[in-house]
């Protein structure tokens, strides 16, 4: 595992070379979540009647301003956003670069064992989940370990598969067959915690940052020709999702509906599946439309409220002013429990502040994409797993989650390892890799 590295190329060597349109920042809000957007303000009440919501708040002036928040967030990307890309990438040394892939599987495989060690002791709710029991998945949840700080770092598994894909570009060197076997088990354990658990979430930020990382780049093109496969990327991986929720809404829901649906599975996965859009920003809506903005990241920033230091001192409740369960509970259907990341910065901090702030997210996902395209170390680690939460803005405020902070702080530890000044007699030779700062 200690190959050498390749000497980078030279910034003289380095050739142009562009990357698709569906990884700019600016173009998923234009052409992806705008549409949805409108699509689902264009539906009339009976629609979300349909999903048990009490009415529909996505119009008028509050529709007006989640359309504002797309554009903010479109416009604040498409100004720091590059026109173009260097194709070649910061080099790093294989030994750093090993290491750190050293420590990140211990740790996701680890959390992963402690998180699904009770199907081990006790795989009969595992059968019966097979056997399509309706009362099972409640059973699962109760039953696999979930220790705060401990489960929680399986989310680096999105850093891990982007360094499994980026190990060549950063390395000059192929990765080894003992990392291919242990990101299969990675990958299978997810494919678990998805299916247990309930939560297709895992999934995305599994497969869509590697997605990202590998494909985005049109590395041997002057340009990315309009139809070769890379470029309907964003469509083949909305039949993927759909397949994925099908499977998901089968061992889910439709345990408890097919006695009452009268129509067939395919039509009931096609109703919930766009219901999670709608609701999300018919919530959102309401949120905005029924309570004055709290000026406090209740929404934008969960992760804060979660700290254990709030349970010490016995202030989690005088700042956590909101309950987003009681809520639904109130107005709309808590089987929908997404908010929409579209109103979130609207209903934390009113809408001028909530605007601004549209902007800087947009502002920072251009950065992080211009380090991505320049082939900096930080952008190739963060820009997949923050393009996440691009992608995730219609439905939830995905970047201000808990799951997502442990990724940001373990993402910034490696990127400061892997960056470091090289040391030692080979640096003093200057024949190690080039590092460029992130």
């Amino acid at each position: 595992m200690n190959a050498p590295v390749r000497p980078a190329a030279t910034p003289t060597s380095r050739q142009t070379a562009p990357i698709y349109w569906w990884a700019y920042p600016s173009r998923i809000a234009l052409f992806v979540h705008l549409p949805i957007f409108i699509l689902c303000g264009l539906m009339d009440d009976t629609a979300f009647a349909l999903y048990k919501h009490s009415a529909k708040f996505l119009s008028g002036e509050i529709f007006a301003l989640g359309l504002a928040a797309i554009l903010c967030f479109a416009l604040g990307a498409a100004l720091i956003e590059p026109r173009r890309a260097l194709a070649e990438v910061s080099r790093v040394p294989v030994q750093t670069v090993n290491t750190v892939l050293n420590v990140m599987f211990a740790i996701v495989l680890t959390a992963y064992l402690i998180f699904l060690f009770p199907i081990l002791v006790s795989p009969q709710l595992l059968l019966d989940l097979l056997q399509g029991s309706a009362t099972a998945m409640f059973g699962l949840r109760e039953t696999l370990n979930r220790i705060a700080g401990v489960t929680s770092l399986v989310n680096l598994q999105s850093l891990l598969a982007v360094l499994i894909v980026a190990y060549a570009p950063l390395t000059g060197e192929r990765l080894p067959r003992p990392y291919w076997r242990l990101m299969i088990a990675v990958a299978i354990a997810c494919v678990l915690r998805a299916w247990l658990w309930s939560e297709r979430l895992a999934l995305i930020e599994l497969v869509l940052p590697a997605v990202v990382a590998a494909l985005a780049r049109a590395a041997s093109e002057p340009r990315p020709r309009l139809f070769r496969p890379r470029a309907f990327a964003p469509l083949v991986g909305l039949v993927a999702l759909f397949a994925v929720f099908v499977v998901g809404e089968y061992f889910r829901s439709w345990q408890f509906y097919q006695h009452v649906f009268s129509g067939t599975f395919l039509e009931f996965a096609i109703i919930r599946f766009a219901g999670y859009y709608a609701t999300a920003l018919n919530t959102g809506a309401a949120l905005c439309t029924l309570n004055d903005p709290l000026y406090a990241p209740t929404q934008t920033a969960e992760w804060f409220y979660r700290l254990p230091l709030w349970q010490l001192i016995d202030e989690k409740d005088r700042l956590s002013t909101f309950n987003i369960n009681d809520f639904l509970e109130a107005y709309l259907n808590p089987e929908f429990n997404n908010t929409s990341g579209v109103f979130m910065p609207l209903f934390d901090f009113g809408p001028l502040l909530g605007l601004l702030c549209w902007t800087i997210l947009g502002a920072i996902s251009g950065y992080l994409f211009r380090l991505f395209a320049l082939g900096r170390v930080g952008g190739l680690l963060f820009f997949p797993v923050w393009f996440t939460g691009i992608v995730e803005i219609p439905r939830m405020f995905y970047w201000g989650d808990s799951r997502f902070f442990v990724v940001i702080v373990s993402g910034l530890i490696m990127t400061r390892f892997l960056t470091r000044p090289a040391a030692g007699p080979l640096a003093a030779r200057g024949s190690t890799a080039v590092v460029l700062k992130t």
